[in-house]
């Protein structure tokens, strides 16, 4: 088992997330098995962690389809993102989810325009995979997930086919302050 030391965020709180970030007035997108979609979408609680690595650059732009989008780079090095969502309280059910992405920007956009370019999103729910797939259009898929607590160690694993694909163990945070909320843009 390879063992790494990320650059490592915990976050614990609030979410507000829309299909465009500069419009946040409430927009009805349509329905998905009998549930409404509706925009922006206030996650009102829970747990995230997140972990970023240096991957050469080459390899990271060679997973972006197409030229619509391209890696945020210096020196030759993309930024991997890893986040672990533990959503408690969320239009979208209570589910778990592994984000894969890397920090990009659409094709020509300035270097102040920075989002996730997320690359594989599995999750534990059918429901919040076809609602990623057909609103959002994420690459979710249903996959085996889990989140337990050994000891002071907060542990996510993904099994395919019965088999541990993905363990991320790291010292669960102690929270010194309420809870935040913040806003996100996805590509």
């Amino acid at each position: 088992m390879t063992q790494v030391e990320p650059a490592a965020t915990w976050f614990t709180g609030a979410v507000t997330e829309t299909t465009d970030p500069s419009d946040a007035s409430p927009t009805v997108w349509g329905e998905i098995q009998g549930r409404e979609i509706t925009f922006p979408m206030e996650v009102p609680d829970f747990d995230a962690a997140t972990f970023t690595f240096g991957v050469p650059a080459a390899a990271a732009a060679a997973l972006l389809p197409g030229d619509a989008f391209e890696v945020v780079e210096a020196d030759g090095i993309a930024t991997l993102v890893l986040a672990l969502c533990d959503y408690q309280d969320n239009p979208w059910g209570d589910y778990l989810e592994i984000n894969l992405g890397f920090l990009a920007r659409p094709t020509g956009a300035g270097d102040e325009v920075l989002g996730s370019f997320v690359y594989r999103m599995p999750v534990d729910q059918e429901f919040t995979c076809k609602a990623g797939n057909e609103v959002m259009g994420f690459p979710k898929t249903v996959q085996a997930l889990s989140t337990t607590r050994r000891g002071d160690r907060v542990v996510f694993a993904m099994h395919v086919d019965g088999q541990l694909e993905l363990e991320v163990s790291f010292l669960e945070p102690k929270q010194d302050g309420p809870a935040s909320r913040v806003e996100t843009g996805s590509y």
